[in-house]
C-alpha cells in the first residue's frame, strides 16, 4: 500500500483547499520527509485527514470519552468523539481526499466529506458521506457507507488498528512502554498489538470449567438419590412369584376342563338350532311342492294344447296377410281419385299455356317503338347528369370551405374563451393564497429549518421510545422484583414446610416393623389359597357325585325304554309287510287305469284303421276305438281309495323308522352310559384323595355335607379380610418411604432454587437502579430537545396564518415539507403559467378577428355555387319527368328483355303441361291393374282363413270328451302363448321341488343322529349356569395370581431399571469427569476470572516476536544493543554487546538510547502488522527532541535506511535541529485568526 497524495479542504486550523502530492517533486524523489510547525499550527491534522479519508475515524477522536457533549454552533451541540467536529468553524463544507495505490495495484481515490445544513456557516452539522473511486479505471464504486469502507479496507490490506500500528507510528507510546509497570506496560501491549481476545478466551475457559465442575456435581446428586432393592427382598420376591405361577398352573388345568364342559353346552344348542332349521326347511320344502299342484294341472293342459297350435299360427298368418291386402286395396282407391282430380287440373293448364303465348306475342310487337324514344331520353339525361354532378361537387366544396372557416372560427373563440377563463381563475388563486405567498418565496429557509426540526422531532419520538420503553421495563423490573421477593418467601416457607413433612414422615416409618407385617402378610396369602383352591376341589368332587347321580338315572332310564322299543318294532315290523302288500297292488291297479282314460291314447285311438298295428303296443286289434270302458268318476273312486292305503303304509313306515332308530340310540347309549357312570367313581376317589391333601380338609368333613361349602366360603372370606388389612399397612408403609424420598428430593432440589431467586432478586435491584438512571438521563435530554423545537417554532410562526401548522408538522414532519415544496412548486407554476396565458390571450384575440374576415369570403362563394347549382337540377327534373313517361321510366333494355323472357315462359308451360298428362295416363293403366291383381290375392286368403277355421273348430269339438263342454276359441291364445323352452323349465322346476322335499326328509335325520351322538358324550349333568360359575370362579383366582405377579415384575423391572439408570450416571460421571479434568488441567494453565493468566501468556509470546522484529530494526540503528524480555514477565532489559553483553536494565538507558530502542519497537510493530503486504508509505509522530546530535546522526541513518528498503517515510517534529537535517518539508505554518498554510519547500 503507497499513499500517492492527500486533499483537505477545512479541517481544524487548514482552512481553504490544501493539497499535498507526493508523486510530484520535491516529495517525488525525497526518501525522507519532514512534517515541521510549531505546536497547534495542524501537524496531527493531515494524519487525522489520512486516517478519515480511509476509515471515517482518527486515532484522537477514538480515545475522547463517550457519553459528553460539546458546543456546535447555536444551540447545537455534537458528542465530544463525534468527528464531524473536525470541520473548521465558520465553515459551511469540508473534506478530507486520499489517492493511494492498493494491494491489487490498481489506484483509487477515497474521499470523506461533511456539511452544514443548507451551506450555511450556522447550520447544523450534517451526515459524513464517504465515497470512493478507481482512478485507474475512472469509475465509481457505489454502495451505502458501511460496504464502502468495506471496499475501502480491502483495496488499502489493513484495517484501523492494523493501519494506525502499521503507517501511523505512535512512537511516544513504546517509549513509555519500555519504562512503565506490569499492569500498564500489560495494558499498552494490549492495545499497541491487539491482544485483547486473550482476556475474553482466558475468561471464557474459567467460565467451562465452572460449567462442568457444577455439571459433575449435579450427577453425584442424582446417583446419591437412586436407591436399589437389597438382594433379600428380591429373593423373597421371586419366591412369591414362583407360588403364584404354580397356582396359575393348577388353575388352568381345571379352567380346561371346565372349558369343554362349557364347549359341550354351547355345541348342543348350535345343534339343537341346526336340527330346528332343518325340520323349518322340511315343511317349507313340503309347502312349496303343495303350493306347486295348480302349476303341474296347468302344465299338463298346455301340454295337451300344443298340438293345435300350428294351425292356429297359420290362420294368424292368415288374417295378417288379409288385412294387408285390404290396406292395399284402400290406398289404390286413394291413388286412382287423385289422378283423376290431376288429369282435370291437367286439362285446364294446357289452354292457359296457349292463350299466354298469344297475348306476349302481341304486346311483344305493341312496344318496340317506345323502347326506341327511351333510349334517346336516357342519352339527354345522361349528359345533363353529369354537368349537374360537377356543380354539386362544387357547390359542396364552397359550403365545406364555408363550414370548416366556421368551425375554426369557432373553435378559436372556444380557445380565447378558455385561456380567459384560466387566465381569471389563475388570478382568482393568487389572491386567494396570497397570505402564503411568503412560504413559497423563503421555501428553502423554512424547509432548512423545518429538516433541521424534524432531527430533533425524530431524536425526542426516539428519546419518547425509549422512555415508554424504559418505563415498561421498569415496570417490569419492579414486578419481577416483587414476583421475586414473593418467591423466595414462597420458597423459604415451602422449605419449611417440607422440611417438617420429611420429619413427620421419618417418625412415622420409625414405629412400623416392616418386616415383621411382610412375614405375616405372606402366611395369610399361603392361607387363603390353600382355601381357594380347597373351594375349587370341593366344588369339583361335588360335581362329580351329582354327575354319578345323574348318570345312573339316565341308565336305568335308557334300559327301561330299550325294551319297551323293541316289543313295538316287532309289531309294526308285521303290520307294515301286510299294509305293503294292500298298497302294491292298489298302485298297480290305478296306473292301468290311468293309462286307459289318457288324452293321447284316446286320441291314438281315434287315429287307429282295422288290420293296422298300433304303433304303442303293436297289435292289431284295437277293442277300445269306437268307445272309453271306464269313466272319470269310477277312476276318481280308486285314486281316493289308493290314496287311503297309501296314507296307511306311509304313517306305518314312519313309526317303523322312529322305532328302529330308537332301538338302535338305546343300544348304543347303554353302554356308554354304563363306561360314563364307571368314569365317574374313579373320579369322585381322584377328587376325594385330592381334598385330603388341603389343610382346611380336617375341619371341612367333621361339618355336615350342607353346611362345607358355606364353611369354606365363610373362612376364606374371614383371611382374605385379615390379609387385605395387612396389604394396607404395607402399602401405607412403602408409600410413606416412597413420599419421603419424593420429599427430600424436592428438598434437595428447592435449595439451589432458593439461591438462585435470591441472585436474581439482587440482580433485579441493580438493573432498577440502572433504569432509573437511565430514564431520568432521557428525561434531561428530552427536556432539552423540547426547548429546542420551541425555539424553531417562534422562528417559523410568522410564516404560517395558522397557528395549527405546528401540530400538523409534528404529526407527518415528510408530509408537511412535501406539501410546503408543493405549494411552492405550485405557486411558482401558476405565476409562470398566468403570465404565458396572459401573452396568449392577446395573440388569440388577434387571429380571431382575421378569422372572422375569411368567414365573410368563404360565405358569398358559397351562395354562388347553390345557384348555379339550383338552375341545372331544374332542368334535369324535367328531363326526368318527360322520362317517366316513357315505358313507366324503366330502361329500354330491361323491358324488351322481359317480353322476350315472357314469351319463352309460355312456350315452355305449354310444353310441360304437355309432358305431364303424357305421365298422367301411364299412372292411370298402371295403377288400375294393381287393384285386379289385390282383389284376386284377397279372395285366395278369404278361402284359405276359412280352412283353417274349420280345422280348429273339428279339433275343439274333440276336446269335449276331456272337458265339460267344448273350449272357447279365447282359451287358445293364452295356452299356446308359452314357448318349448318355458314348458321345459316348468317340468325341471316341478322336479326340483320334489327333490328339495327329499332331501329336507334327509337332512332332518341326519340332524336328527348327530344331536343323539352328542348327548351320548356329555361329561357331566350340570347345568351350564353351574359349570360357567365354576369356570368364572377359577378364571378369577388366576386373575389374582397374575396380578401378584405383575406387581412383583413391576418391582423387580423397577429395580432394574434403577440399576439400568445408576450404571448410566456412573458412565456420565466417568465422561463428565474426564471432561471436568481437561477443563480443569486447561484452566489451570490458562483460565482465570479476571482473563489476566492467559493475556499474560499470549502477551510474552507477542512480546518475543515482536522483539524478533525489533531487534532486526535495532540492528541497523545501532548494533551495540539487543532486546530481550525477562523471562516469566512483561519486562525488558537490553544486552549491551560493547559492555560484553552486559544485561542492562531499560531504565540505564539515555535518552537518545531510548528513543533508539522505541523506534526500532515502533518499526517492528509496523513490520508485525503488515506481514502479508508490503507498506511503502511510514508516518513517524513526535519522539525526537531528546536526541543529541551524534544520536540524531544515528536516527537519520536509520530513517536512510528505512527509504533504502522502498519505504517513503515522513517525520512529525518540531525540532529545529531535526528539521534541518531533513531537505524536504511539510511546513505548517500559522497565521491570523488560528489558521494555517501548508508549503512544501526542498532544496
Amino acid at each position: 500500500m503507497k499513499i500517492l497524495s492527500v486533499r483537505i479542504k477545512n479541517l481544524a486550523s487548514l482552512e481553504g483547499i490544501t493539497e499535498i502530492d507526493f508523486t510530484g517533486e520535491p516529495l517525488k524523489s525525497a526518501g525522507i520527509f519532514a512534517i515541521t510547525g510549531p505546536t497547534g499550527a495542524g501537524k496531527s491534522t493531515i494524519l487525522d485527514a489520512l486516517c478519515l479519508a480511509l476509515y471515517a475515524k482518527t486515532p484522537r477522536y477514538r480515545t475522547a470519552e463517550g457519553g459528553i457533549d460539546i458546543n456546535d454552533v447555536g444551540d447545537n451541540t455534537i458528542k465530544q468523539g463525534d468527528v464531524r467536529g473536525i470541520l473548521r468553524d465558520g465553515t459551511s463544507d469540508g473534506f478530507a481526499e486520499v489517492d493511494f495505490e492498493g494491494v491489487d495495484k490498481q489506484n483509487y481515490r477515497a474521499t470523506w466529506s461533511v456539511r452544514r445544513a443548507y451551506n450555511r456557516t450556522d447550520g447544523s452539522l450534517q451526515p459524513f458521506h464517504i465515497h470512493l473511486k478507481n482512478i485507474s479505471t475512472h469509475t465509481d464504486i457505489p454502495g451505502r457507507k458501511t460496504e464502502v469502507l468495506e471496499e475501502i479496507e480491502r483495496c488499502v490490506g489493513l484495517n484501523f488498528e492494523q493501519f494506525t500500528r502499521s503507517v501511523l507510528l505512535a512512537q511516544g507510546d513504546f517509549t513509555a512502554f519500555l519504562k512503565a509497570g506490569k499492569d500498564e506496560k500489560s495494558s499498552l501491549l494490549e492495545k499497541l498489538t491487539g491482544t485483547h481476545v486473550y482476556s475474553r478466551i482466558s475468561k471464557q475457559v474459567f467460565e467451562h470449567y465452572r460449567e462442568q465442575e457444577q455439571l459433575l456435581r449435579d450427577l453425584r446428586i442424582r446417583q446419591e438419590n437412586i436407591a436399589i432393592l437389597p438382594s433379600e427382598e428380591i429373593a423373597k420376591l421371586l419366591e412369591l412369584k414362583k407360588e403364584s405361577e404354580a397356582m396359575i398352573g393348577v388353575q388352568q388345568k381345571e379352567e380346561a376342563l371346565l372349558a369343554r364342559e362349557i364347549n359341550w353346552h354351547e355345541r348342543k344348542k348350535v345343534l339343537l338350532e341346526e336340527r330346528e332349521k332343518a325340520g323349518q326347511v322340511y315343511e317349507q320344502a313340503l309347502l312349496a311342492r303343495k303350493e306347486a299342484e295348480p302349476r303341474e294341472r296347468q302344465l299338463d293342459r298346455i301340454t295337451q294344447f300344443q298340438v293345435i297350435k300350428p294351425t292356429v299360427d297359420n290362420l294368424k298368418y292368415t288374417r295378417e296377410q288379409l288385412q294387408s291386402k285390404h290396406q292395399q286395396q284402400k290406398l289404390i282407391s286413394e291413388t286412382l281419385s287423385a289422378l283423376e282430380q290431376q288429369k282435370n287440373r291437367l286439362d285446364k293448364q294446357s289452354d292457359q299455356a296457349v292463350s299466354q303465348l298469344k297475348s306476349a306475342l302481341s304486346t311483344q310487337e305493341e312496344t318496340r317503338p317506345l323502347i326506341g324514344k327511351a333510349r334517346d331520353a336516357d342519352i339527354r339525361i345522361g349528359t345533363c347528369r353529369q354537368q349537374l354532378e360537377k356543380a354539386k361537387k362544387e357547390s359542396e366544396e364552397a359550403a365545406g370551405n364555408h363550414n370548416r372557416q366556421k368551425e375554426k372560427l369557432a373553435t378559436h373563440t372556444r380557445n380565447t374563451e378558455a385561456i380567459q377563463l384560466r387566465v381569471n381563475t389563475l388570478d382568482a388563486w393568487k389572491k386567494e393564497h396570497q397570505s402564503r405567498k411568503t412560504v413559497a418565496e423563503e421555501q428553502q429557509f423554512i424547509i432548512s429549518k423545518l429538516r433541521d426540526a424534524g432531527t430533533l422531532l425524530r431524536d425526542m419520538h426516539t428519546l419518547q421510545s425509549q422512555l415508554q420503553k424504559l418505563e415498561q421495563h421498569l415496570e417490569q423490573v419492579r414486578e419481577d422484583h416483587s414476583r421475586l421477593s414473593d418467591k423466595q418467601k414462597a420458597y423459604r416457607d415451602g422449605l419449611q414446610a417440607l422440611d417438617n413433612r420429611c420429619k413427620k414422615l421419618q417418625d412415622t416409618l420409625s414405629q412400623t416393623d416392616i418386616t415383621a407385617l411382610e412375614d405375616q402378610r405372606d402366611r395369610l396369602n399361603a392361607t387363603v389359597t390353600d382355601l381357594a383352591s380347597a373351594e375349587l376341589q370341593w366344588s369339583i368332587w361335588h360335581g362329580h357325585l351329582q354327575d354319578r347321580e345323574r348318570i345312573a338315572k339316565k341308565l336305568d332310564t335308557a334300559r327301561s325304554e330299550y325294551s319297551g322299543s323293541r316289543k313295538k318294532l316287532s309289531a309294526t315290523t308285521r303290520e307294515l309287510e301286510k299294509t305293503g302288500i294292500e298298497f302294491e297292488t292298489s298302485r298297480k291297479i290305478l296306473e292301468k287305469a290311468r293309462l286307459t282314460v289318457a288324452e293321447n291314447v284316446d286320441r291314438l285311438r281315434q287315429n287307429l284303421a282295422p288290420s293296422e298295428p298300433c304303433p304303442v303296443c303293436g297289435s292289431t286289434e284295437h277293442p277300445y276305438a269306437t268307445h272309453a270302458p271306464l269313466p272319470d268318476q269310477l277312476l276318481g273312486e280308486m285314486e281316493a281309495a289308493h290314496k287311503t292305503v297309501e296314507n296307511r303304509h306311509s304313517d306305518l313306515l314312519g313309526t317303523f323308522h322312529k322305532l328302529e332308530q330308537a332301538v338302535a340310540l338305546h343300544k348304543k347309549n347303554i353302554p356308554g352310559l354304563e363306561t360314563e357312570l364307571s368314569s365317574t367313581d374313579e373320579k369322585i376317589r381322584r377328587a376325594e384323595e385330592k381334598c385330603r391333601d388341603f389343610n382346611s380338609y380336617a375341619g371341612l368333613v367333621a361339618l355336615p355335607e350342607d353346611r362345607r361349602s358355606g364353611w369354606i366360603k365363610e373362612e376364606q372370606a374371614a383371611q382374605k379380610g385379615k390379609l387385605q388389612h395387612l396389604e394396607r399397612q404395607v402399602r401405607d408403609y412403602h408409600a410413606a418411604r416412597k413420599q419421603l424420598d419424593t420429599e427430600k428430593e424436592k428438598l434437595e432440589q428447592k435449595r439451589p432454587e432458593i439461591a438462585a431467586v435470591e441472585n436474581a432478586l439482587k440482580d433485579k435491584e441493580k438493573e432498577r437502579s440502572l433504569c432509573e438512571e437511565q430514564q431520568a438521563t432521557r428525561q434531561r435530554e428530552k427536556q432539552k430537545l423540547s426547548a429546542t423545537l420551541q425555539q424553531t417554532r417562534e422562528l417559523l410562526d410568522p410564516y404560517f396564518p395558522s397557528e395549527e401548522w405546528y401540530g400538523h408538522w409534528q404529526n407527518d414532519p415528510e408530509t408537511f415539507i412535501r406539501r410546503i415544496t408543493d405549494f411552492a412548486g405550485e405557486w411558482k407554476q401558476r405565476t409562470e403559467e398566468l403570465n404565458t396565458r396572459q401573452r396568449e390571450l392577446e395573440v388569440a384575440r388577434t387571429s380571431l378577428k382575421n378569422l372572422e374576415e375569411q368567414l365573410t369570403l368563404t360565405g358569398e362563394t358559397e351562395k354562388r355555387k347553390t345557384e348555379q347549382l339550383a338552375g341545372l337540377q331544374s332542368e334535369y327534373d324535367q328531363m326526368l319527368r318527360e322520362r317517366r313517361l316513357l315505358l313507366q321510366g324503366r330502361s329500354p333494355d330491361e323491358v324488351e328483355t322481359e317480353l322476350e323472357k315472357r314469351v319463352a315462359s309460355a312456350r315452355e308451360e305449354q310444353e310441360r303441361v304437355k309432358t305431364a298428362e303424357d305421365k298422367l295416363r301411364n299412372d292411370l293403366t298402371r295403377e288400375n291393374a294393381r287393384s285386379e291383381e289385390v282383389k284376386k290375392e284377397t279372395e285366395r286368403l278369404r278361402e284359405q282363413e276359412g280352412r283353417y277355421m274349420n280345422e280348429i273348430s273339428s279339433w275343439l269339438e274333440a276336446q269335449q270328451g276331456e272337458y265339460s263342454g267344448k273350449p272357447a276359441m279365447s282359451e287358445l291364445e293364452p295356452l299356446l302363448g308359452y314357448s318349448p323352452e318355458w314348458i321345459e323349465e316348468e317340468h325341471k322346476a316341478l322336479r326340483r321341488l320334489s327333490d328339495a322335499v327329499n332331501q329336507a326328509s334327509s337332512v332332518v335325520t341326519e340332524r336328527q343322529e348327530v344331536l343323539d351322538r352328542h348327548h351320548a358324550q356329555r361329561p357331566s349333568e350340570r347345568s351350564r349356569e353351574e359349570v360357567t360359575g365354576l369356570w368364572n370362579t377359577a378364571r378369577k383366582v388366576q386373575e389374582e395370581n397374575r396380578v401378584r405377579i405383575a406387581e412383583v415384575d413391576y418391582k423387580l423391572r423397577d429395580n432394574e431399571t434403577r440399576k439400568q439408570g445408576l450404571s448410566r450416571i456412573v458412565n456420565d460421571i466417568e465422561k463428565q469427569q474426564t471432561v471436568t479434568d481437561n477443563w480443569a488441567r486447561l484452566n489451570e494453565v490458562i483460565g482465570s476470572a479476571d482473563g489476566k493468566k492467559f493475556r499474560q501468556i499470549a502477551q510474552e509470546y507477542t512480546l518475543d516476536v515482536l522483539l524478533g522484529y525489533a531487534n532486526v530494526h535495532l540492528e541497523i540503528l545501532s548494533k551495540r544493543y539487543v532486546l530481550q524480555r525477562i523471562p516469566d514477565s512483561l519486562g525488558l532489559q537490553v544486552l549491551d554487546r560493547d559492555m560484553g553483553d552486559e544485561v542492562r536494565t531499560v531504565y540505564s538507558l539515555s535518552g537518545g538510547e531510548s528513543f533508539l530502542v522505541s523506534l526500532a519497537l515502533a518499526l517492528g510493530l509496523a513490520s508485525l502488522s503488515s506481514t502479508r503486504m508490503k507498506v511503502e508509505s511510514l508516518f513517524i509522530d513526535e519522539g525526537f527532541g531528546s536526541l543529541d546530535p551524534a544520536t540524531l546522526n544515528i536516527a537519520m541513518d536509520a530513517l536512510e535506511r528505512l527509504h533504502n528498503q522502498g519505504r517513503k517515510v515522513g517525520v512529525i517534529s518540531h525540532v529545529q535541529e531535526m528539521t534541518e537535517r531533513i531537505p524536504v518539508r511539510i511546513n505548517v505554518r500559522k497565521q491570523r485568526n488560528g489558521k494555517s498554510r501548508v508549503e512544501v519547500t526542498g532544496w
